[in-house]
């Protein structure tokens, strides 16, 4: 479990324009966490820049970005309170980079949904709501923007709050907090506001610090799941590389490796050139075994042998699509989850959504269309180990990808054996 000082992964989300670069700017510069190197060039534009844009520049790195005005790749910002660490994952609003906002958000633990006061909800911003309750994500933190702009109206932030809490309603989320902020002014960031006297919640950093630090729960000795990346030999000896994504692993730990279901024990843990007797969740490590695994490859995932998981053949799935081309009933497809790559095949489409309406379009569809979602039946080539989202992440997100990039991603909802 996290303590205090342990860093939270927060998604930074909302439609183009609506001011999150600027907040993380806002961020950075108010919590003291600029590196000096930023700080110099942040007064060598000061000249030429007004403010927001100043602090908007300290996020959007790209050259291309600045030209363009939007936030494209998906960026990582460190920054700390007092209470403890922070990354924020700046992702696209544009509608064209939404493949970024989907691998950024994938990695958070809770999110802020940054609303302009002035454009209220917008078809991204009803998007990026599907999403983050697509990946799971219910610590979500809205933030509404430019209160500057309408004199820190509080009549014209109850009627947003009141169509943001019934947008999230609707999708299956419910906000944790909606604070009303002027990001370019460091209204209610890092202090509260003067000239929001009317609004008696936290500011922004003291909703973050409130966030819980066991919101990605840490399962038990019994949850191992260990997905092999590589393997290496190195000096006669095989090492086994990757990262753990459930439980804990220890020297001496009977293990099953899947999907092939052989049992073995753990030899030897190194981490960082050295060996350790035990490591847990989300490390980084290379094993060694008792003993030579026949067809042991990239792909396989290393198991607790007591009350080992079983493959899957089958599951469901929730999609978004991001192909020109649709997807259809009976198309085979390459899945990657986790290390895996899984030949499979659609045999049902249950409903095609559209996730900038969040309405149904269509039960027992025959397709989905670029940017539209659904929740889709697979069955895979060969047995293989996907687990629900809910319980691991990992092992329950997958992609589907060809030669030329990503076409589409997904949650899993059901495994089948």
């Amino acid at each position: 479990m996290k303590n205090n000082s342990e860093q939270i992964k927060i998604a930074v989300c909302g439609h183009i324009d609506h001011g999150k670069s600027t907040l993380i700017g806002r961020l950075l510069l108010d919590t003291g966490s600029l590196p000096e190197d930023k700080i110099k060039d942040l007064t060598r534009i000061a000249k030429d820049f007004d403010e927001e844009t100043q602090l908007a520049y300290l996020t959007d790195q790209l050259k291309e970005e600045r030209e363009r005005n939007i936030t494209i790749e998906t960026t990582q910002i460190f920054l700390k309170t007092k209470k403890r660490p922070y990354c924020l994952i700046d992702t696209p609003g544009h509608l064209e980079f939404i493949k970024n906002m989907l691998s950024g958000a994938s990695q958070a633990e809770a999110a802020l949904l940054v609303v302009d006061i002035t454009e209220g909800i917008q078809d991204q911003t009803r998007r990026h709501a599907y999403l983050l309750r697509f990946l799971s994500l219910q610590h979500i933190i809205v933030i509404v923007n430019k209160m500057d702009v309408v004199a820190y109206s509080q009549e014209k932030f109850q009627s947003i709050e009141n169509k943001i809490t019934e947008l999230l309603k609707n999708v299956g989320l419910k906000p944790q907090l909606i604070i009303p902020v002027s990001a370019k002014l460091g209204e209610n960031i890092c202090r509260s506001s003067k000239n929001i006297k009317w609004y008696r919640g936290p500011f922004l950093t003291q909703a973050m610090d409130a966030i819980p630090s066991n919101l990605t729960p840490k399962t038990s000795l019994h949850d191992l799941r260990l997905p092999i990346q590589d393997i290496y030999n190195i000096e006669g000896e095989r090492i086994i590389v990757g990262r753990i994504a459930a439980g804990r692993l220890r020297e001496g730990q009977n293990v099953v490796i899947l999907p092939s279901g052989t049992q073995c024990k753990i030899k030897a843990i190194k981490s960082f050139q050295q060996t350790i007797k035990s490591a847990a969740i989300e490390e980084n490590v290379g094993l060694t075994l008792m003993a030579d695994i026949p067809g042991l490859q990239c792909g396989n995932v290393i198991c607790a042998g007591e009350n080992p998981p079983k493959n899957s053949i089958r599951f469901r799935g929730n999609l978004i699509w991001l192909h020109a081309n649709a997807l259809t009933i009976g198309q085979n497809l390459k899945l990657h989850c986790a290390t895996q790559t899984l030949p499979c095949t659609v045999t049902k489409i249950t409903e095609r959504i559209d996730p900038k309406t969040l309405t149904i379009l269509e039960n027992d569809a025959q397709c989905i269309s670029e940017n539209q979602a659904g929740i889709v039946k697979f069955e895979l080539l060969n047995p293989a180990l996907i687990e629900k989202h809910s319980a691991v992440t990992e092992l329950g997100r997958f992609s589907i990808e060809n030669d030329h990039g990503l076409l589409g991603a997904g949650t899993v909802l059901e495994n089948y054996v």
